[in-house]
């Protein structure tokens, strides 16, 4: 009777010991089986990610950035450029207006003009598209005062309502300035925000008034790259300027030449960014000696 007994408390034993290796393995592999599943199916939770950390942004260096705004516009910094100027704007009729045709009719070309600040306020039109083909729209003071006459508090008044007038139409600061008669001092530099833009070739339009006599002038000035590098000097009151733009500047991408803005010229030709309280005229816009790089 002992013995059997002893038989069956052993049975019992190894049943439970079975049993419990049973268990154990199912519960290892149901665990298994989770953790293989639930990684892929979750999804990170608002709470999950770390919002203080700031997002990776690719560095571009200044020489990147120039190339590409060159190749934007079209620009080789390695062939013939100028920058035609037009003063004491604008005007209609056929003469500012008729500038901005020309520029328009022949892609890739652009000028700047330097204007009035009172003409400014009665033709918003011309002067919005003036930007919107591409040219640059510089200022000249309000009402073509010598800047170097006036009382401090006048010369600061006069440059902050030009500010003024290029914040409503245009939606800008002045980026550059043309002192009237190019005259400037300490004042001047000190008072006018922007940088002061003077000329290399002055063509005396306003004295002749002649349509063929200025296309002379300038094409002898362009004569084996002679106008590269160079800021010219022309106005806007004279229909003949205009007139003559019909043919100086198809003529000048003829022969070569870019014939872009102020502030392109400085960057793209001459590697610099144009600075506010500083002048910029024959000492900087130089010819660059590019030989025939107008081919």
């Amino acid at each position: 009777m002992r013995k059997n007994w002893m038989v069956v408390v052993a049975l019992v034993c190894v049943i439970s010991l079975i049993g419990g290796c049973i268990a154990h393995k199912v519960n290892l592999e149901e665990s298994e089986k989770e953790i293989t599943t639930k990684g892929p199916k979750e999804t990170a939770t608002e709470s999950d990610v770390d919002v203080t950390t700031d997002p990776i942004v690719e560095e571009t260096t200044t020489e990147e950035t120039t190339t590409k705004g060159a190749k934007e516009k079209n620009i080789d910094p390695n062939k013939w450029m100028v920058a035609l100027t037009f003063d004491d704007g604008p005007y209609t009729d056929g003469r500012t207006d008729k500038i901005v045709d020309v520029c328009e009719a022949n892609p890739g070309t652009a000028v700047t003009f330097f204007h009035l600040g009172d003409r400014m306020k009665t033709h918003v039109e011309l002067v919005q598209r003036e930007e919107a083909v591409g040219c640059e729209v510089g200022a000249h003071s309000m009402s073509h005062k010598r800047l170097t006459e006036l009382s401090l508090a006048d010369l600061q008044k006069d440059f902050e309502n030009q500010q003024a007038v290029f914040q409503e139409i245009l939606g800008h600061d002045i980026t550059v300035y043309r002192p009237p008669y190019g005259r400037f001092d300490d004042n001047v530099k000190t008072y006018v925000k922007a940088p002061l833009i003077i000329w290399t070739v002055d063509t005396l339009d306003w004295k002749y008034d002649n349509t063929q006599k200025l296309i002379d002038t300038i094409q002898k000035e362009a004569e084996n790259g002679g106008l590269d590098g160079k800021v010219v000097l022309m106005h806007e009151t004279k229909q003949s300027t205009a007139d003559a733009m019909e043919t100086i500047i198809p003529w000048l991408v003829e022969q070569g030449y870019q014939v872009v803005t102020v502030s392109d010229l400085a960057e793209y030709g001459f590697g610099e960014k144009l600075e506010a309280g500083k002048s910029y005229g024959y000492k900087f816009f130089v010819n660059r000696d590019l030989g025939s790089s107008g081919d």
